[in-house]
């Protein structure tokens, strides 16, 4: 099912597969690993999205007070 739908998104978008293998899959990584790095990316994932939607309600849903 995901390799239909992979070959489906490919056929329409060309450049995504070598991108996605570039960025994605490939992408060089250190040898140690430790918590920090973890913390780091976990943090990252965690906070990077609502301040996102905050950002965009403010500019979107925000009504001028004058």
């Amino acid at each position: 099912m995901l390799t239909r739908l992979y070959n489906w998104i490919d056929e329409r978008a060309p450049g995504l597969k070598g991108m996605a293998r570039k960025h994605l899959t490939e992408y060089y990584a250190p040898k140690n690993f430790n918590l920090w790095y973890y913390f780091g990316a976990a943090t990252t994932w965690t906070t990077t999205p609502p301040m996102w939607r905050r950002w965009w309600r403010t500019w979107t849903c925000a009504t001028p007070s004058t």
